[in-house]
């Protein structure tokens, strides 16, 4: 009862209305109209006797309608808003207007999903509210899918129907990184966020798939996680479901048009997940452990595919070596002219005069520590 928060409404009034939004979930009584989707809740312990009469007026005309078209009568303890509590939908499509002076309790989305974690055991009936009120939009939602353009209409309806929908709250995990799936997850409603080692890579939001490559028929190990950051509506669909429909509706071409398509698109997908997660360890670390740590880091400022980074590390080592190659063979060709040098100098040595000094001459022969001042000496003759 802490989360309520308690408004009167009097006669002739109406709750603010947006006209841009998704459908929203109505709970009624099921003994009133039935046009809208709609069960039963039940009536609040918290009545007192003072509200008695006030909620008998109500029976007398509160209102829901959209655009301006009577939709629903609500009775006490009906509710209205359920998916917008939840945050699967964040504009109303609907007006509520009292007739009468009525008594609403109102629960704020932070307020329910507090209300979930202290709970996790409720959780299951939230879920399964969710997806019952979204029954009826995951088949425009997997026929709008690029994956599927190829294929025939009976054929998507078989997908449809061996489908299977969950709904996660914020912070839950969709799909784990490292483990097996044989499913094709797709955001029906809300946003998720990719992220591989505690990494944040992407976020995504309704209309976006995963793992089409496994439901084709890959067995790869999820390259990454898939967070909830809001309340989301996920759809799978099996790998068993697309072998059912496709035997039923046998579509080859389209089968190896897709595989084609999603395996490029996957290979897109793995090689900006691999320079993000980099990237962002340099930026954290200033280093990256692990034995390919040279490769991720040229992945990371050389922005290379796989083939890229190879043939650049080539091109780098045989520059090295050609580098090397070019400083030995200089040295070998010094230390070969001081031999020669040292070799002129011990048979100048041999062939001079007797009484001529040779060092006085070339000074540079002798070591440092006994060289004299130089004489005048004669020249040589015949000394080239």
């Amino acid at each position: 009862a802490n989360v309520l928060v308690s408004s009167a409404s009097f006669g002739c009034t109406k709750t603010p209305r947006h006209k841009d939004g998704d459908e929203e979930g109505i709970l009624e009584d099921p003994s009133e109209e039935a046009g809208a989707d709609s069960g039963e809740a039940g009536q609040s312990e918290a009545e007192a006797d003072g509200e008695t009469e006030v909620e008998d007026s109500t029976l007398r005309g509160v209102t829901l309608s959209t655009n301006d078209i009577k939709v629903a009568t609500l009775t006490p303890g009906s509710i209205t808003g359920e998916l917008a509590m939840m945050g699967i939908v964040h504009h109303r499509t609907a007006t509520v207007e009292a007739n009468v002076v009525s008594l609403c309790w109102e629960v704020m989305h932070k307020d329910a999903l507090a209300m979930i974690e202290r709970r996790p055991d409720i959780s299951k009936h939230f879920e399964r509210l969710i997806c019952r009120n979204l029954e009826n939009t995951v088949s425009q939602r997997i026929l709008g899918l690029p994956v599927f353009d190829a294929f025939d209409r009976q054929f998507l309806t078989m997908l449809v129907l061996k489908s299977r929908s969950t709904a996660y709250f914020e912070k839950q995990y969709i799909f784990r990184e490292g483990r097996n799936s044989k499913s094709l997850y797709i955001i029906n409603r809300g946003a998720a966020r990719l992220e591989r080692k505690g990494v944040e890579v992407k976020s995504f939001f309704a209309g976006s798939y995963f793992n089409a490559t496994a439901m084709l028929g890959s067995d790869k190990p999820l390259l990454c996680s898939l967070v909830a950051l809001q309340t989301c509506h996920i759809v799978r669909v099996p790998r068993s479901a697309f072998a059912m429909a496709l035997q039923m509706n046998p579509a080859p071409r389209a089968e190896a048009d897709a595989k084609q398509r999603e395996e490029a698109a996957e290979k897109e997908l793995q090689e900006f997940v691999l320079r993000t997660v980099a990237r962002v360890r340099i930026q954290r670390t200033g280093k990256i452990d692990g034995s390919h740590a040279s490769v991720d880091v040229l992945k990371v400022w050389h922005n290379a595919t796989e083939h890229a980074v190879i043939t650049r590390a080539y091109s780098a080592w045989a520059g090295l070596v050609a580098s090397l190659r070019r400083q030995r063979c200089a040295k070998a060709s010094l230390m070969i002219e001081v031999s020669r040098f040292a070799l002129r100098a011990e048979r100048a040595r041999q062939q001079a005069p007797k009484g001529f000094d040779l060092d006085d001459r070339w000074p540079l022969l002798r070591p440092m520590e006994d060289r004299r001042p130089p004489r005048t000496a004669p020249p040589l003759r015949g000394f080239p």
